[in-house]
């Protein structure tokens, strides 16, 4: 880990960041298990980190070990904390194990993803834990037949949960 030499405002600005931001969903399925996209990562922390002056850059390199990922938490001030890990390659399931640059891109968007949730304290929130209820199998039997079905749920949430169970 390195950081610069004071980290009082940006820990200031931590702290205000992780009480406005809220868990992002697992909206993704694949390889037996659901888990939150980067994308949906980045959209989810976007307004509080702009509201607090925090910034995330990720950035690859390597060393005598493979390809690297620093993840850098910057703020207004000036004020940083940064982490550096080697990154594993990815083993990826079908016929896209043999290109090499399908490899790197696989674990460097796996990386940014951890890296990013752990930088800034954001949780997966695990729809699965959630027990359907018969009418939420109903509607997941529903949606599954006929996408355009969503437009019948009006609660926000409650559709990302349904939609979370296809």
């Amino acid at each position: 880990m390195d950081k610069s030499e004071s980290v009082t405002e940006i820990f200031k600005a931590l702290s205000a960041f992780q009480g406005d931001l809220e868990n992002v969903d697992k909206n993704k399925a694949g390889h037996g298990y659901k888990y939150a996209t980067l994308g949906a990562c980045i959209e989810a922390a976007k307004v509080p980190l702009k509201a607090n002056g925090l910034s995330v850059t990720q950035l690859v390199g390597s060393n005598d070990k493979g390809p690297t990922m620093e993840t850098i938490l910057g703020h207004a001030s000036g004020e940083y904390i940064s982490t550096t890990v080697d990154m594993p390659l990815a083993k990826l399931q079908g016929g896209g194990g043999g290109n090499p640059s399908q490899v790197l891109g696989a674990s460097i968007t796996y990386m940014r993803r951890y890296q990013y949730a752990a930088v800034l304290g954001l949780a997966q929130e695990d729809s699965d834990a959630k027990p359907l209820t018969d009418i939420d199998k109903q509607w997941v039997k529903t949606i599954s037949a006929d996408l355009t079905q969503t437009a019948q749920i009006t609660d926000v949430e409650y559709l990302k949960y349904i939609v979370g169970n296809l």
